[in-house]
């Protein structure tokens, strides 16, 4: 039994219907012991001259892939940013932002300070 389908929308219309919604269940990020990661976020100033810098801190991630996530980061907030020991450092004061990126992506966070 093949049925033709002219157009998309007839395609969508086999899918269940869990399929087509757009808010879908986010998937939590799991550290290395299996629980979800929680990340630590913390506005910066010391050591830096005055300026302000969001730091992430508490990945179990490999290095690239803190390098991919830093890079979405300063592309949302339209700043630099670097890996820097297993952190993500953002210039700015961007603790909102960054905290609902991070509860888009599965982890869960903790604003400190």
């Amino acid at each position: 039994m093949s049925k033709s389908f002219s157009s998309l929308q007839d395609l969508a219309s086999l899918l269940p219907e869990d399929a087509t919604k757009k808010d879908q269940l986010i998937e939590k990020k799991r550290g290395y012991d299996g629980s979800q990661q929680r990340i630590d976020i913390r506005l910066d100033k010391k050591s830096r001259g005055g300026k302000m810098v969001t730091v992430l801190s508490g990945f179990q991630s490999n290095p690239k892939e803190l390098d991919t996530l830093c890079q979405t980061f300063k592309k949302l907030c339209g700043t630099g940013g670097t890996v820097r020991d297993n952190l993500i450092e953002i210039q700015g004061d961007h603790r909102k932002k960054m905290e609902q990126a991070l509860i888009e992506r599965g982890y869960k966070t903790r604003m400190i300070g």
